[in-house]
């Protein structure tokens, strides 16, 4: 009681304790299997404790009496250690709460030493059986073993009892085969001393094991020399050495050494059925004599490069051929009242009518003619005319042959005139002088034009007069496009 206050904090610190010592436990509890490592090395630790320990004792007791002034020191320090004692229990009452954080942390690492041995103890017995097939394994290895034993101890016990059978029978059986032993020796005979055999015969073992006289004979015989010859005939196909397929036998020194084994091969073959063929060409032309009927020989199409045509057929009756590539022979036929003609890549055709893109540059072509003769003692409009479509010729060409007549004095003065769509081009003028008598007289003339004209236009010839006196007259008209 000489400190209330020490006794309060006291009793308040051993409550603490009590509820720390539960958590701890409660901890303790939840962390068994913290690690597992940790209780290894504590038992590890032990181990090695409790062995220094021993050496401890023993030197202890080896030096217990080793210096009697070490007894003095010992004896000595042991009463300050009581006195030392004493003081430490008082200061502990007196500080007994000194230092929350020291107890705090050494609660600390108890619960934590404690954890980590419930988590070793934990691992253990989770890890007991973490190799299950490792223990059946071995069981049953252990099992087969065993079932091994027992089966190699009764193979022992039946090879015992067979091993004491054999040994009775052979003690059985040795009188007989001691007289067979003796039998067989007084029946033994030398061959040295058979003296009658025939002529070129042997002895040879029947069924029953007996020697009996016999004379080589079949595909094979023997003197009496040991001279032996196979017969003719004898060998057939199959006493020959295998060979593959159409494989044969050839020579290639003359002797027998020196046969071999072939397969034909290079411009001729042959089958296993003896069959020979000639390879696709083979056949040269230094192998062949003299000429190629090609009326019998030759079949087919022969190539432009051998001289043929690379054709079988040419068409029918009428047909013109030509190459529609390089050695490339083909055909057209022809038509009644039909020409000849090429488009714009060359490419041949029969056709009714000639394009004029066929026709070469300044060729005239005749689109137009009225012959029939026109007269008239007026001026006239339109005498001629022709309607002119578009085009692509380079140019348009217009004729017509033109006349007067006129008797009696008076004088005769006509122009004659073509007309492009209303516009003139050209104009031509006849004049005729009148005399004193009245014969008659013509004069004659041609009235031409040229002029590009690629759109459509009417074209016409016209007569006009100052005075009309007289006959006027167109013979001809025609009008013509050029290339």
């Amino acid at each position: 009681t000489a400190d209330a206050a020490l006794d309060t904090r006291f009793v308040a610190d051993s409550i603490r304790l009590d509820v720390d010592s539960i958590r701890l436990d409660t901890e303790i509890d939840d962390r068994m299997t913290a690690d597992a490592a940790l209780d290894t090395r504590f038992v590890a630790d032990s181990i090695r404790l409790d062995v220094d320990s021993i050496r401890l004792d023993t030197e202890i007791d080896d030096r217990m009496t080793a210096d009697a002034a070490l007894d003095t020191r010992f004896v000595a320090d042991s009463i300050r250690l009581d006195v030392d004692s004493i003081r430490l229990d008082t200061e502990i009452d007196d500080r007994i709460t000194a230092d929350a954080a020291l107890d705090t942390r050494f609660v600390a690492d108890s619960i934590r030493l404690d954890v980590d041995s419930i988590r070793l103890d934990t691992e253990i017995d989770d890890r007991m059986t973490a190799d299950a097939a490792l223990d059946t394994r071995f069981v049953a290895d252990s099992i087969r073993l065993d079932v091994d034993s027992i089966r190699l101890d009764n193979v022992t016990a039946r090879f015992e009892a067979d091993s004491i059978r054999l040994n009775d029978s052979i003690a059985d059986h040795r009188d007989a085969l001691t007289a067979l032993n003796d039998s067989i020796s007084d029946h033994r005979i030398d061959i040295d001393a058979i003296n009658v055999l025939a002529d070129g015969k042997i002895y040879i073992g029947d069924g029953s094991n007996i020697a009996k006289e016999y004379a080589i004979s079949g595909d094979v015989t023997m003197t009496n020399a040991g001279v032996t010859a196979v017969q003719d005939g004898a060998v057939i196909v199959s006493n020959l050495e295998a060979l593959a397929d159409a494989e044969f036998v050839i020579g290639t020194n003359g002797t027998t050494a020196g046969n071999a084994k072939a397969t034909m091969s290079g411009d001729v073959t042959m089958t296993n059925a003896g069959v020979t063929t000639i390879g696709a060409t083979k056949v040269t032309n230094a192998m062949l004599a003299g000429s190629i009927d090609l009326t019998a020989k030759v079949t087919g199409t022969l190539p432009v490069a051998n001289g043929g045509t690379g054709v079988t057929t040419f068409g029918d009756a009428n047909t013109i051929l030509y190459t529609t590539a390089t050695n490339t022979l083909s055909s057209i036929a022809t038509a009644n009242d039909g020409v000849l003609v090429t488009n714009g890549t060359g490419v041949p055709s029969i056709s009714s009518t000639i394009a004029y893109s066929n026709l070469p540059p300044g060729t005239m072509i005749l689109l137009y003619a009225e012959e029939p003769r026109s007269n008239g003692i007026a001026t006239t409009a339109d005498i001629k005319t022709y309607a002119l479509a578009a085009n692509t010729f380079s140019r348009i060409i217009v004729e017509a042959e033109i006349a007067i007549s006129q008797s009696g004095t008076e004088n005769v003065d006509w122009d004659f005139e073509i007309e492009f769509g209303a516009v003139s081009k050209t104009v031509i003028p006849l004049r005729a002088r009148g005399n004193n008598t009245n014969d008659n007289h013509e004069i004659f003339g041609v009235i031409k034009h040229s002029d590009p004209q690629t759109t459509a236009v009417t074209i016409s010839i016209n007569v006009s007069a100052t005075v009309e006196v007289g006959t006027w007259y167109v013979d001809g008209f025609r009008v013509y496009g050029v290339i």
